[in-house]
């Protein structure tokens, strides 16, 4: 696998979390029941497509220690959850929608530059190793 193709699952990782947020934040009514439903459906998504996300890449591009895989999704989502909460403090937000966008982003580019950290930095010094030195 190329870095092009590092690059279109990272842009799909992106995208894809990108059109759910828009379309949880406009129908999250339709299937909350309890307050509180709807941050708790967000996560649930954003960690599951955060880790087939991850396990596409380490099966396709580059390993990584497989636990890192299962619990990097995990600690994104506390990073984003203390990130989201000082923004939306500091922004006053009290609309859901807003809420629900403003984390899925900040879970989405949190996700993106992880990739960036683990996956293309070893894909690339496993690259430079194999290149015979001259």
């Amino acid at each position: 696998m190329t870095v092009k193709q590092l690059f279109f699952i990272c842009i799909t990782y992106f995208t894809v979390i990108l059109f759910f947020s828009i379309y949880w934040a406009y129908n999250y009514s339709q299937f909350g029941t309890f307050k509180g439903d709807e941050f708790i459906t967000l996560a649930e998504m954003l960690v599951l497509l955060s880790f087939l996300s991850f396990l596409s890449i380490n099966i396709f591009v580059s390993k990584i220690h497989f636990a890192l895989v299962i619990f990097l999704p995990l600690l994104l989502l506390a990073i984003t959850f203390l990130v989201g909460t000082a923004l939306l403090l500091l922004i006053k937000s009290s609309e859901v929608r807003t809420d629900i966008i403003g984390y899925s982003l900040i879970y989405g580019l949190s996700g993106m530059i992880s990739i960036y950290l683990f996956w293309y930095n070893i894909y690339s010094k496993k690259k430079d190793s194999t290149k015979p030195n001259a």
